[in-house]
């Protein structure tokens, strides 16, 4: 295999004068030149260019010799053969797609999903209640915004067994969760109005009945605190000393003192006091007395009253004692006794034989008659 290089340089011929016998050009050396090109020619292989290949006198067509291209222009050129002209010709990109275009059937395509290539006007999104589109339509024509619509939804309590939607910070990955593991997750303390002297442990916390009242412990349970009037000790009422009441017409608890007690309790009560009777008898052993006369209350007396009163010392008494009696009581003796009592009109008393037990002591004893008044008294509330 080699190039042709000629053997003659026939060229110098022609530098030679007419008659040199080099000027000519032999049938040897013709045959010498001719022999040459033939060797060449015979043994000298086509090279071949980007794309094709060559075996002996045979170029072929070699396409994974050519440079890889990610894109294509639509100027770039194609080769191909022209079955109706039967020859080879070239089309742009730009060509060939308009070409394939008209002839090409979309749906006979190798991989056409049919589910996959529809009218998207004819495809409506249907949004469920608490959703509404911000932008767009409900067809896939255009591109759409979907939004929360909450004043969409009604309102309910929820129950602790609900969902909630959220998203895990870690992975990401939205899912749901019961309000009852949201409720434990929360720390009452972090949480937005706590207010520490409201959240205490109530078995820590203790009522205790003061006094005047029973009842009482810690908060962990329910606790009655009652009025206890036993627990109180006993004392005078003072006219300066206050009571606890109930006032209906204001519909609240005020209080009032002793001395305004004394005067409301005056103001609701008719009373009726008869007039001194002097005791009568020969003797202090045969001293009687009796009272008897309209009382002027229009009706029975509530309470009759009857007492002695001291008018001269007398038994260790004194100038204004009183001492009351029963409604009847008497001593063993027959001649001795003291009954009292009302009807709608009148009051009444009657006194025989009347003994009094000294002050300081010793055995009951007769009045001294002229000693002592006795009087009847009648109360109407």
């Amino acid at each position: 295999m080699s190039n042709y290089t000629p053997v003659n340089d026939f060229s110098v011929k022609d530098g030679l004068v007419s008659g040199d016998p080099e000027k000519l050009i032999l049938g040897s050396d013709m045959d010498a030149e001719t022999a040459a090109i033939q060797t060449a020619v015979n043994t000298k292989l086509s090279t071949a260019g980007v794309g094709l290949t060559s075996s002996s006198e045979t170029v072929n067509l070699d396409i994974s010799t050519l440079t890889g291209e990610s894109a294509i222009a639509d100027a770039d050129v194609l080769a191909f053969y022209d079955a109706t002209a039967a020859a080879m010709r070239k089309v742009t990109y730009a060509q060939l797609i308009t070409a394939q275009e008209a002839s090409l059937n979309h749906d006979s395509l190798t991989g056409f999903v049919a589910n996959e290539h529809i009218d998207m006007s004819g495809v409506t999104l249907t949004l469920a209640t608490g959703l509404t589109y911000s932008t767009g339509g409900t067809d896939l024509t255009a591109d759409a915004t979907i939004a929360l619509a909450l004043n969409d939804i009604s309102i309910v309590s929820p129950g602790i067994t609900d969902f909630w939607i959220h998203t895990n910070n870690g992975t990401g990955v939205e899912g749901r969760a019961t309000l009852g593991t949201l409720n434990s997750l929360l720390n009452v303390t972090n949480l937005d109005g706590f207010v520490n002297d409201q959240n205490v442990a109530h078995a820590g916390v203790t009522i205790t009945a003061g006094v005047g009242l029973s009842g009482g412990g810690t908060i962990a349970a329910t606790r009655t605190i009652d009025l206890d009037i036993n627990g109180l000790a006993t004392a005078t009422l003072n006219d300066d000393d206050s009571l606890a009441f109930y006032d209906a017409g204001a519909a609240v608890e005020k209080k009032l003192t002793g001395a305004a007690l004394k005067t409301y309790i005056g103001a609701g009560v008719t009373e009726f006091l008869s007039s001194g009777q002097t005791f009568g008898g020969g003797s202090d052993a045969l001293n009687a007395a009796r009272v008897d006369t309209a009382h002027s209350l229009g009706a029975q007396p509530d309470m009759t009253f009857s007492y002695v009163e001291c008018t001269a010392a007398n038994h260790g008494y004194s100038i204004g004692d009183r001492v009351y009696a029963g409604a009847w009581q008497s001593t063993p003796d027959a001649d001795e006794g003291w009954t009292y009592g009302s009807d709608t009109t009148n009051v009444y008393v009657e006194v025989l034989g009347l003994k009094l037990i000294p002050i300081g002591g010793g055995s009951p004893a007769f009045i001294t008659r002229a000693s002592w008044k006795l009087y009847v008294q009648g109360m109407l509330f």
